[in-house]
């Protein structure tokens, strides 16, 4: 790889997506300056992928784990995981589509956008472990541009088709995918696999206490110089950012009674969603999503918190930033 040129510590660029905890990330934090740029998803994650230069961005936790347990060491990182999704409600099938639970979907076709996109792992995982359902019952449809190889024995066929045609066709019976495109909404005839999900979301955290971790910010080593004042300052940087918004109440203000529903979640999270730094739970979430990728053989085995996080990282904690 060709040498890149290394930042000056007085200033970092952070790319992420636009959230309300996010809004107020750029400020001087230890005598750095921290810019955000915001980067569209597919963007960041092509930086990291692609191995090409960067300062911090956020990427993918599976597609992390995956690397560094492949051997990369060219990136580390900090324990903030800015983009958290329950995978419940991920399915979408036809309106009228018989299938209505995880047990359901023994020996039928699914399409997804990447069998590696951390959204999937999680919900192999959660739907093996919570219901009993082994990924190896399902047939698997994906785009040709896969970001890793195909495991061995899983079944992945490849197409060139738009992913939501084929459900449309009926040539697959559902749809692994956060959100559809705009055009699916509008036509309505899609629908959540799971009736519930919202009450399954909530069933399954307390239960579990776990509210899924999909990205992570990572740390270009080759590039960033003075790295452990850069982690601190931008790991102080999102905390502050959270604070914030936590706040202002930001994303309850627009719409009505969304102050009550802020209320009641709020509580149910002991006031923080987003934890940043290695908490317990942040640590068996993280140890979780390990696990469902050597179960899914896309690493050879176990791979431990300290090969993922450095002694710098294992040392950021939100109230130390404050």
């Amino acid at each position: 790889m060709k040498e890149v040129p290394m930042t000056v510590a007085a200033q970092v660029e952070v790319q992420c997506e636009d959230y309300e905890h996010t809004a107020s990330l750029s400020g001087t934090y230890g005598g750095i300056e921290v810019r955000h740029r915001r980067a569209s998803t597919r963007e960041m994650f092509q930086l990291g992928l692609q191995h090409k230069p960067f300062e911090l961005v956020e990427f993918s936790i599976s597609n992390y784990i995956m690397m560094r347990a492949r051997g990369a060491r060219w990136l580390t990182a900090l324990p903030v995981f800015p983009y958290r999704a329950f995978r419940h409600n991920i399915i979408h099938v036809l309106q009228g589509s018989p299938l209505k639970a995880p047990g359901d979907l023994r020996g039928k076709t699914i399409a997804l956008p990447d069998y590696s996109m951390t959204a999937a792992v999680w919900t192999r995982g959660l739907f093996q472990a919570e219901y009993g359902l082994d990924p190896g019952e399902i047939n698997w449809v994906s785009r040709r541009n896969q970001r890793f190889p195909t495991p061995p024995g899983v079944k992945l066929s490849l197409t060139d088709d738009d992913l939501e045609d084929l459900v449309l066709r009926g040539e697959v019976d559902g749809l692994l995918i956060p959100e559809l495109s705009d055009k699916a909404y509008e036509h309505g005839r899609f629908r959540r696999m799971l009736p519930n999900h919202p009450a399954d979301e909530r069933a399954y955290f307390q239960k579990s206490g776990i509210y899924p971790p999909n990205h992570v910010m990572v740390v270009n080593l080759e590039v960033v110089k003075d790295y452990e004042p850069v982690a601190r300052a931008v790991f102080a940087a999102f905390a502050s950012s959270k604070a914030r918004a936590y706040e202002r109440q930001l994303g309850a203000s627009m719409v009505p009674w969304s102050h009550e529903h802020w209320e009641t979640t709020m509580k149910l999270f002991q006031n923080d969603p987003l934890p940043y730094g290695l908490t317990p739970v942040n640590v068996r979430a993280v140890e979780m999503v390990a696990r469902f990728l050597a179960e899914q053989k896309l690493i050879d085995g176990p791979i431990g918190i300290d090969a993922l996080f450095d002694p710098v990282a294992k040392g950021l904690s939100e109230g130390a930033s404050r």
